[in-house]
């Protein structure tokens, strides 16, 4: 460990691999030491230095991930007190990177999740490498369609544009990002100029089942610097032709099929699903068919949405589906966004998506992996603390940090672990800490078996107290769900500190993940070390 921290020696890349393998690994019995160290390695003020290093000679995905992270996080909270020549360096040696990535096509759809992460951290901290990236768009379209239309075949041309459609989804995403942050007006114009040689030849529906007609109108066409350009973009529009009406023509995106006899109609009619702006595209590379996801007994139900048992080509899977009596344009392209989220994440403790299924927008099903251990909560009501004992909820209180430790690496909230942070009541909006409060309630789940509150009653009636009076006390600070006498002190005061009321105050879910795998190291060698029974 002291090798890897030592930042004047040359980095044992190879070691690196190991103890990240191992970090990665609960059942190693190495584990906490591997967490202890990757801790200490993120946290170091040289660390990114080490980066392009990491990112060229490891063997490791998860280890190149971490490296990345650690990049990301000094563009982030470094980049303004770096040196303008070091600066410089990290935009040159990502920009490279990308390169040489993308020059080989079997290389770049294996990596396809890694490139996305560094051209994510490009076009944050590179407005002109970004300008550059879209003029290269803007003559590949030019070179294809416009300049050589005399020297290919209708039948490469054809090819072509089939290929550039199947990628145009990154090309779309990147467009609409830079018109929603980007206040650099060079940027901006080259922007609109690519998209206008994309607009005669791209699926319809990212036009027409997106934002961003109303983008151009709204936001461009009212600004002198972009008119022209933007005027351009809408009369190519206007000339488009086999534009979709609001009679219930689709596209082929979303194109019906043969209805699932599982699926329940939706209130939204055809004509309002066609003059929606939903947009699919993002789901295009994970759906399957729908005639494939068959659905069996209901596991559970949410505020907008159901999640059944299921098979998906004969395997069990877990299928989210929306209420079908109440959906409505925002819950799906809400749905949407959940799901593409979803298909980014490789954590071995977030549940995995399986893919994407639909016939229509709003019979939209997400299908995930099946947990045939069922949830914490029916399993701590039907467990006594003696069947579940505190080596086993360690386990399981760490398999969730852990999860929380990668979200939040990507700067993911999670957002839905049932309990609401006192900040979030007052709607003063999301941040992790609201997840870490969260996690605390959680704790106290695992010491008592019991929903938090419960057991709390009016002094003055002696009656149970109503949800109002519990959200007036949480906000104000006066509540905090109870703990048994039984419950390890170190889980106690851990929990103390996840609930404390000041967001600021809450440790992260790396520090949490440090403790409890010191934790799950004690008690392993306390079992280990127990005299045998005569």
């Amino acid at each position: 460990g002291a090798k890897l921290l030592d930042m004047n020696v040359p980095l044992d890349v190879a070691m690196l691999d190991e103890v990240v393998a191992c970090m990665q690994n609960p059942n190693n019995p190495h584990h906490a030491m591997a967490n202890e160290i990757m801790v200490a390695f993120q946290a170091h003020q040289d660390s990114w230095t080490r980066v392009s290093q990491i990112l060229e000679t490891s063997t490791y995905q998860p280890t190149k991930y971490f490296g990345l992270q650690i990049l990301e996080d000094a563009i982030k909270y470094k980049w303004f007190i770096m040196p303008k020549e070091q600066r410089e360096g990290i935009k040159q040696y990502i920009v490279g990177k990308i390169l040489n990535l993308a020059a080989d096509e079997s290389t770049m759809r294996k990596e396809r999740l890694f490139i996305s992460k560094l051209n994510l951290v490009l076009v944050q901290k590179s407005e002109v490498l970004c300008e550059n990236n879209m003029l290269i768009l803007k003559l590949l379209s030019e070179e294809i369609f416009d300049f050589s239309k005399d020297q290919m075949t209708e039948k490469k041309t054809k090819a072509l544009k089939e290929s550039l459609n199947h990628e145009f989804v990154q090309i779309f995403r990147l467009c609409e990002f830079v018109l929603d942050k980007s206040t650099h007006i060079p940027l901006l114009t080259i922007t609109l100029q690519t998209l206008l040689r994309f607009l005669s030849w791209i699926p319809l529906g990212f036009i027409f089942e997106t934002n961003l007609v109303e983008t151009l109108v709204k936001k461009f066409f009212a600004t002198q610097a972009f008119r022209n350009d933007t005027i351009a973009c809408l009369s190519e529009i206007a000339q488009l032709t086999d534009v979709p009406q609001s009679s219930g023509s689709t596209h082929p995106v979303n194109n019906s099929h043969t209805a699932n006899s599982s699926t329940a109609p939706s209130l939204l009619s055809s004509s309002e699903e066609a003059s929606s702006t939903i947009n699919l595209h993002a789901l295009a590379l994970v759906r399957v068919n729908a005639r494939d996801v068959v659905l069996g007994p209901k596991l559970g139900s949410g505020a907008f949405a159901n999640v059944w048992r299921g098979t998906f080509l004969g395997d069990d899977v877990a299928v989210k589906v929306m209420h079908p009596n109440r959906v409505t344009v925002s819950q799906i392209q809400s749905f949407v966004g959940e799901i593409e989220l979803m298909s980014w994440f490789t954590s071995p403790y977030i549940v995995k998506l399986v893919g994407a299924s639909w016939t229509r927008p709003s019979d939209l099903q997400c299908v995930m992996e099946f947990m045939d251990g069922g949830d914490l909560k029916e399993y701590l009501d039907t467990h006594s603390s003696q069947e579940f004992a505190w080596a086993d909820k360690y386990k399981h209180m760490y398999q969730i940090v852990e999860g929380l430790v990668y979200l939040h690496s990507l700067n993911i909230i999670h957002r839905d672990i049932k309990w609401m942070a006192p900040e979030v009541l007052q709607d003063q909006g999301y941040t992790i800490s609201a997840d870490i409060y969260s996690f605390g309630m959680i704790l106290s789940e695992f010491d008592t078996h019991h929903v938090p509150y419960v057991d709390m009653v009016n002094p003055i009636n002696g009656q149970p107290l109503v949800d109002s009076a519990i959200i007036l006390k949480v906000v104000s600070g006066q509540l905090k769900p109870s703990f048994t006498d039984d419950c390890p002190r170190w889980i106690y005061d851990m929990a103390q500190q996840c609930l404390a009321h000041d967001p600021d105050q809450r440790p992260t879910a790396m520090q949490l993940s440090f403790i409890i795998a010191n934790q799950l190291k004690d008690s392993t060698k306390s079992r280990l070390s127990l005299p045998p029974q005569a």
